[in-house]
Order: structure tokens, then sequence, then C-alpha cells
């Protein structure tokens, strides 16, 4: 089921690390870091990460919109060497939301932190380990610690989230926050389960916290390695932990497995439960009425027989005889209604499989008719298409014959021409043919394209060629080179041939 998971950190020079750095790992991109000179490329990195968004106030600057142009004014807005640049927040996204609905939640919670804080945000899903679980998706909120104006960023930092219990106070807003927007998502996307912020012992589960393990620990034992015991542990500002009264003594995966093993008993008794508790369908419900009251009337029945024995036997008072007949009666009656209550029940259970038998048949008789005419209109269109490419070969089939003493007719092309026909350059590529070349083409066979567009191209094709040849032998007789007809001369025997 859904987990609650929002962990907050903040992001600082004095740590070793720089808002550009991680926004480049968390995005997996390349981003130069203007401050330091530094160019972090995370691109490899990339593959795992599933999208990123940025969210900012209303008149913030174009160049924010872009994760580098946003983190180099992060870091330039903050003077001092050791200075914190960024605050960043990882949760766990519902394994039950689609992506779409995972990312609205986001964007919601984004947009949370620009209303209340006036900064920049930016957002990065992750898709889960190879070596992890499936259903680990999560994402990285990633916020400036300056406002954001117009101008830019401005002079103070968020001095809310720096103070005491303030930022005590807002953390918990948000942790409150994330909690609503994952419940009201689940919940409209039709999922019974829920999270909460709230701890164990707030919501009265017997069961201890776990340990955050950290990706080094993780790691070592996806890779079989021995992680070293619990021990206490001093960091750079000399504040000591004891991890081993922590840990009670074990690693901390070894500490975490128990806890995960006793919720998973947890777990499965529960669901145990709840399938016991789960009402059967309506008709099971229907079907164990009829068998209760089939048994009931022939326990009716044997109460019955052993009375009416009894009155035979003319063993009992005329008074206690006469309470019995009228018991025995009202038990008559009992059992003729508890029969027509069992077979009004079975007559109601087959009717409403009927009318859901009906209403399937109906539904299947839709959507035969809606196919039979769409195949309909389909051959309608197929017959249409071959009768007109008919007529187009029957005109392409006589258009020989105006050169061969047939009068001149017109032809009208019903079909359009194809787009990428151009008339005029075809017309110039005829102008430049020979004479010998154009009735060789003229006098050619016509070949019949496969489709209807082409085959109006290639009619139309031929008509060019037979105007220019006709066009030609009208034009006045010029000097020919030896062993060439002259256009007179073609006209010539066009003309004698149509006489």
């Amino acid at each position: 089921m859904a987990i609650y998971h929002l962990h907050v950190q903040v992001i600082s020079r004095g740590q070793g690390r720089t808002s550009t750095c991680c926004a480049a790992y968390r995005t997996g991109k390349l981003i130069h870091d203007e401050r330091n000179g530094l160019t972090h490329d995370y691109r490899v990195k990339g593959r795992g990460v599933i999208g990123s968004f940025i969210e900012l106030p209303a008149g913030s600057p174009s160049r924010f919109f872009d994760t580098a142009g946003l983190w180099n004014g992060a870091e330039a807005a903050a003077r001092q060497q050791n200075g914190q640049t960024a605050r960043e927040a990882d949760v766990a996204l519902p394994h039950e939301l689609t992506p779409a609905q995972q990312e609205r939640t986001l964007r919601r919670l984004a947009q949370y932190l620009v209303d209340r804080y006036n900064v920049g945000v930016e957002v990065s899903i992750h898709k889960p380990d190879r070596q992890g679980d499936g259903r680990n998706r999560h994402a990285h909120l990633m916020w400036t610690m300056h406002e954001i104006t117009p101008e830019g960023f401005a002079g103070k930092k968020i001095e809310i989230l720096d103070r005491g219990e303030q930022r005590k106070t807002e953390f918990l807003l948000l942790r409150k926050k994330w909690e609503t927007i994952v419940n009201d998502e689940l919940e409209a996307a039709g999922f019974d389960a829920r999270v909460s912020c709230a701890s164990n012992q707030a919501r009265n589960i017997p069961l201890p916290p776990q340990i955050h393990e950290g990706t080094a620990s993780r790691a070592m034992h996806r890779q079989g390695k021995k992680i070293r015991e619990s021990r206490n542990v001093v960091d750079f500002k000399g504040r000591e932990t004891n991890y081993e009264k922590i840990d009670n003594g074990a690693s901390r995966a070894e500490y975490n497995a128990e806890i995960i093993s006793l919720q998973r008993y947890k777990d499965v008794q529960q669901e145990n439960l709840e399938q016991q508790q789960i009402e059967l369908h309506e008709e099971e419900v229907i079907e164990q009425k009829i068998v209760g009251l089939e048994a009931r009337a022939g326990e009716l029945y044997g109460d019955i027989a052993a009375l009416q024995g009894m009155l035979n036997e003319a063993l009992l008072s005329e008074d206690l005889m006469a309470k019995i007949r009228v018991a025995l009666e009202r038990a008559i009656t009992a059992i003729f209604h508890r029969q027509h209550e069992t077979e009004y029940l079975r007559a109601r259970a087959e009717a409403r499989r009927q009318e859901e038998e009906i209403a399937h048949k109906q539904r299947e008789l839709y959507h035969i008719t809606r196919r039979i005419e769409e195949l309909r209109e389909q051959q309608e269109r197929i017959e249409a298409q071959v009768a007109a490419n008919r007529e187009l070969f029957s005109k392409i089939l006589l258009m020989p014959a105006m050169l061969n003493g047939i009068p001149a007719y017109v032809i009208k092309l019903e079909a359009p021409l194809s787009p990428q026909f151009n008339e005029a350059s075809y017309t110039a590529a005829v102008h430049r043919q020979s004479n010998a070349a154009l009735e060789r083409a003229v006098r050619a066979p016509p070949t019949v394209a496969r489709r209807p567009e082409l085959a109006t191209v290639a009619l139309r094709q031929d008509v060019l060629q037979v105007k220019e040849l006709l066009s030609r032998s009208k034009q006045r007789p010029r000097a020919t080179e030896k062993g060439r007809y002259s256009t007179a001369e073609i006209g010539a025997a066009l003309n004698k041939r149509r006489r």
C-alpha cells in the first residue's frame, strides 16, 4: 500500500555542496557553475530521471525557468562563503497512482511552496533503483533560500524557516500538506489506501520506528558486503551520537529487517481478518437465504409430522389439542410464505441474470450493426472508386484516336489532380520535346495507375502532349534538319489522315 515519506534537508556550502551540483544530479543535466567555474555533467544519470519541471512566482524573470539559470542565480544570492543556497525535500510517490496523477500531486506541493514562501521550486521525478523495489517511485523538490521578485532574487533569506519554533511549525505544516494532497489523489482515483504523517506512537501502532540506513549502507547490503556494527559517532561539530543504544547493538539493516518482518506479519493478519469479513455478492446472499429457508422449512415439516402423530394417538386433552391445531395452522401458513419467498428470490435472481444477458446481447448486436454499416460504407466507396477508374481508363484509351481521324471532343476530369503535380513545370518540359518524341509518346499505349489521383495525372499529361503536338501542326513551317519532319509536314499528314 502507499507509504508516507517526506524528508527535508539543507544544501550548504559548509557541507561542501552547491545547489548547481545538486540540481544537475537530480535532473540528470549538464550545468556550468558561474560562481566557481566548475561544470557538473550528470547526463548519464538522466536515464533514471522520468521528468522535471520548475514552478515560479508570477512575474519571475524568464531566465529562472531554466535549471542552470535558476540555481546559478541562487548561488549568486548567497553571499557568505559557507552560505546555505537551497532546501530539498525527497518524497515517496504512491505506486497506486498513474504517472500523470503522481505528477499532479507534485505540482500541487510545489505550488504550495511557491505560494507560501514566494520561492522557485524545481521538481525531479526518479525511477526506482534497479536493485530496489520496483514500486519505489520518488521525487526531489529543491527550492531557493531567497524570495524571487520580478527583478530577481531578494536580498534576505526566508527567515520563517530559520527560526527554531517557527521552523518546526512550518515543516509540520509541510508534512501535513503532503499528507492531504496524497490522500485527496488516492480518494479521487478510487483507492481506499491512505497515508499519515503522524508517528506510530501517535497512531497507537505498537511498532518501533525504522532508522534511516543511508545510501552507502544500502549499497553494501545489496552487494552482500558485511555492514559494520553500530558504534558511537562524533560529527565535525563535536557532537556525539550513541548508535549502539539507538540500534540495540545491531546493524541498521538488521534492526530495520526485524521491524519490517513484524510489520509484514501484522499486515498478513489484518488481510486475513479483512478477507473473513468481506461481504458476499448479492447473488450469493440470495442463494444463502434460499438454503437457510429450505432448511427451516424442513424443520417445520418435521415438527408438524410429530405434532400430527401426537394428535392421532389422542393422548392429549381437548384444550391442548386445540392449541396444537392452531399452532399447526400457523406453521403451515409460515411454510407457505417461506416457500413463496423462496420462489420469489429465485425468480428475482433469474430475472436479473436474464436482464444482464439481454443487455450484453444488445450491446453485442449494436456493435455488430455498426460494423456492418461501416463495411457497407467502405464497400460503396470502393465501388465508386472502381467506377471512376474504369471511366478514366476508357478515356485514356480513346486519346490516340484523336490523331487517327476521329473528331476531337472534350474530356471532363471529375477526379482532382494530385497536389504534387506541377502542370506548369510539366508543360515547359513538353515544350522542349521534339516532334518525334511527342508523337511516340502520344501513340504509345497508355498505362493505368494504381491510385485514382495518379490516373488523373497520367491523363492530364497525355492531354498536354496531344495539345502541344496539335498546336505545332498549326504553326508556320520552318527549316528542318535533314531526315526530320517539319511541323507543317506533321500537320498536313494529320489532316490527310482525318480526311
